[in-house]
């Protein structure tokens, strides 16, 4: 709340026209007759192609609906991605006491996060009593589990009521139609140029809006 309220200030103190729930469309476009767009539009999970994932029983949703609260998850949870917005989703639903299970189709966990955040999150998904999994290969999503190998091994988890799907995540990039279409100059910033860690998001804006 207190960084909003900064923001808020700032923009009126620079007397930045703040617009909420607008759509971008041709009309606002040409009422505010830009020189520059810059879209930070986001991304959203993909979903993946695996066996049995669309027919299973289990409440299926994903790692954004979970944090923006439009869907609850059961109390035994599947994970499916062991990235950085896997394994703060597992905690996130850990400390709600969930039994969480993360299966990462890679080799390692939160690649994408600094070693120093990554040690200290997996320390407190120990004791969370997180379960890990790595380099999983998805045989079938069952009504209330998953068949997968790792090592060389088959394995099955059941008992299971929900599957959140945070692995992979696509740039979100439709509203640049109407932009392109008036022939003006769009950049993209943030996940909708390419999904990543927020820093580089921060970065990336910060050196576009001093080039601007």
């Amino acid at each position: 709340i207190l960084a909003r309220q900064t923001l808020q200030t700032a923009f009126e103190r620079l007397k930045v026209d703040l617009r909420l729930s607008t759509p971008l469309d041709e009309i606002l476009l040409q009422a505010v007759s830009p020189d520059e767009v810059v879209l930070a539009t986001g991304s959203l999970p993909d979903m993946p192609l695996l066996k049995g994932l669309f027919q299973t029983g289990m409440q299926l949703c994903t790692a954004v609906e979970i944090l923006e609260e439009k869907a609850v998850a059961g109390r035994r949870v599947i994970v499916w991605g062991g990235n950085q917005a896997g394994l703060i989703l597992a905690d996130h639903l850990a400390g709600q006491d969930r039994e969480v299970t993360v299966l990462n189709r890679r080799g390692h966990f939160a690649e994408d996060m600094s070693a120093n955040d990554r040690f200290y999150l997996r320390e407190r998904l120990k004791r969370q009593q997180v379960t890990l999994i790595k380099e999983v290969k998805v045989q079938t999503f069952l009504k209330d589990g998953v068949r997968f190998r790792t090592a060389g091994r088959s394995h099955t988890l059941e008992g299971f009521d929900t599957v959140v799907l945070a692995d992979t995540f696509v740039s979100l990039r439709d509203c640049a139609n109407p932009v392109k279409q008036l022939g003006l100059r769009v950049h993209f910033i943030g996940d909708a140029k390419q999904p990543r860690h927020l820093m580089y998001a921060i970065s990336e804006a910060e050196e576009l809006g001093r080039s601007l």
